[in-house]
């Protein structure tokens, strides 16, 4: 949805300062939130195809799965901040 929606802008002409509705923090959550969707019911039709199982061990399991799922979505956290500190020093300097 996201890349949609700055496709569309690019291709009307919206190159002036950015809008609050257009503010970056809120479109990365949405995506987050779609694709969560997306893939839970991705998932439900392979499961109710018999494709996939419904239930299955952890492929990384114990401390090593913990410890990565804890950097990965450390990961995550950290490029929100800074994709919202870099749009501040942006606002900034334009205004």
């Amino acid at each position: 949805g996201g890349c949609v929606r700055a496709w569309i802008e690019r291709r009307r002409g919206f190159s002036g300062a950015p809008r609050e509705e257009g503010d970056p923090g809120i479109l990365a959550a949405s995506g987050l939130v779609a694709g969560e969707g997306l893939a839970g019911v991705l998932v439900a039709g392979l499961v109710a195809a018999g494709v996939a199982p419904r239930s299955m061990a952890p492929r990384i399991p114990g401390a090593n799965g913990q410890s990565l799922t804890l950097l990965a979505l450390a990961g995550v956290c950290g490029f929100l901040a800074i994709a919202g500190h870099r749009r501040r020093e942006s606002a900034r300097q334009q205004g």
